[in-house]
């Protein structure tokens, strides 16, 4: 199990079976479900009002909800929650189930986005080989360190909207034509530097990120071109180049929800990481 802001596809939940808690999203006044509001509208919404879109915990009978049913096709659940230090998913579901004893086991994801997904997919893959608790634990312990998020924002806006950084800082960084680069370390969001200039730029940085982390690592890598709305030429552009560097490795797009959008707006595109022999399915 995790949370529908994992950005695990439809096909992937249908073949792995794994379930998705439904995390709300508040704009204004306004509560939507995960995929009751396309990443194109929210967009707009908060371009026009110039408000910020937020995820909410989810609701402690929900999270019961969800861990019944999983019980009912399950002797046992794991559910990977995002990180701690970016939501209180980890610590509702804690809290939850306790209820349940020792049929429930909650593990701090560390990450989000599609790199808790992937955290999400190894596990159900793991169970599918039968392994038992200890065993997928280990694994998500192994992978966690070695898995690389690095994302290349479009522009300032919708960091200056989410209290992110200054009004300021943002209209600097427009004039300039700048695009921050960020990535997930040990359980939270940092800066890269003060930012890249245009989209050539962008891309390069992440493939050097990316040369980096495989050289440190010393193992053949999977990789995914992540992107929110308007961001998928982008994405390509990033995959056409990965796949000239790494022409042996599986590389993939993969688009990203309104969680992830929320945040960092329009027109990101991220690679993630993680060594090849961490096994997803069908993915």
């Amino acid at each position: 199990m995790t949370e529908s802001t994992a950005d695990i596809q439809p096909v992937q939940v249908g073949y792995s079976g794994v379930r998705l808690l439904p995390v709300p999203l508040k704009h204004r006044d306004n509560i939507y479900a995960e995929h009751e509001i396309s990443c194109q509208e929210l967009v707009h919404l908060i371009r026009q009002t110039g408000q910020p879109a937020r995820t909410l915990p989810v609701a402690d009978d929900m999270v019961a909800s969800v861990f019944e049913e999983a019980l009912q096709k399950s002797s046992q659940v794991v559910h990977v929650a995002s990180g701690s230090r970016f939501t209180p998913h980890y610590q509702v579901a804690t809290r939850v189930a306790q209820a349940f004893g020792q049929r429930v086991t909650v593990l701090d994801g560390g990450t989000v986005s599609y790199a808790l997904g992937v955290q999400a997919l190894h596990a159900a893959h793991l169970a599918d080989q039968r392994a038992d608790l200890a065993q997928i634990v280990a694994a998500l312990e192994e992978l966690r360190p070695r898995t690389l998020l690095s994302f290349a924002v479009e522009s300032l806006d919708f960091l200056r909207v989410n209290g992110r950084i200054g009004s300021a800082a943002a209209l600097v960084g427009g004039w300039l034509k700048l695009r921050p680069i960020l990535a997930v370390e040990h359980g939270e969001v940092v800066s890269k530097g003060r930012g890249v200039r245009g989209h050539d730029a962008a891309i390069r940085h992440l493939l050097l990120t990316t040369h980096r982390f495989q050289q440190a690592l010393g193992e053949p890598l999977r990789l995914y071109c992540g992107y929110t709305v308007e961001g998928e030429d982008a994405a390509r552009d990033l995959e056409a180049t990965l796949r000239q560097s790494y022409p042996g490795a599986t590389i993939r797009l993969h688009p990203l929800g309104s969680g992830l959008t929320a945040n960092v707006g329009p027109g990101m595109v991220a690679v993630l990481a993680f060594p090849a022999r961490f096994e997803l399915g069908y993915a």
